[in-house]
This record gives structure tokens, C-alpha cells and sequence, in this order.
């Protein structure tokens, strides 16, 4: 698949939702990872509700707000992944 729109990191205050999205041609499938940081060998597949689409949202937590997401975007001929992305607190 070609990643035609990287996600970006996103603006939210505590509480509040951010929205992470990627557009990619000729997907067939969608994971969201997250990590502590941007360079981490090691990435957690996300769960729960907008995990396996082109749109994560997540709610601004202390625990969200030290993690990193990207998505990995698959179809038969591999998987490509989207730059990593934050959630920046608003104040």
C-alpha cells in the first residue's frame, strides 16, 4: 500500500478526544500501534474501537498523552508504516 496522508499529531485537552487518520492507497487493512517513544523497538497493537481503521481516536489521558501511535497499513503485498504521531496537551 502507498501512504498517501500521514497522520499528525494532535491537539487535546485532558479529557478531551484526539483523532489520528491515515489515507493510503490500496489498503486492505489498518492496525494501530502505540509506544513510549517514536523510536521504540517494540510497538503495541492498539484495541478497542477504531484499532483496525483508517481513524484512531484516542481520549487525552496522562497515560495517552506519554504515547506514541502509528498505523500499520497492509494488503498482499505487504505492510507500510505511517510516521509516528502524539497527543500534544492543550492548557
Amino acid at each position: 500500500p502507498v501512504i498517501m496522508v500521514q497522520p499528525a499529531d494532535q491537539e487535546a485537552a485532558l479529557s478531551e478526544t484526539a483523532e489520528f487518520s491515515v489515507t493510503a492507497n490500496g489498503a486492505t487493512s489498518y492496525q494501530w500501534k502505540s509506544a513510549s517513544s517514536a523510536t521504540a523497538a517494540t510497538w503495541r497493537n492498539v484495541t478497542g474501537a477504531g484499532a483496525v481503521t483508517p481513524t484512531l481516536s484516542v481520549k487525552a489521558t496522562s497515560a495517552s498523552l506519554r504515547q506514541y501511535y502509528r498505523c500499520a497499513v497492509t494488503n498482499a503485498n505487504g505492510s507500510t508504516l505511517t510516521d509516528a504521531v502524539r497527543i500534544i496537551q492543550q492548557v
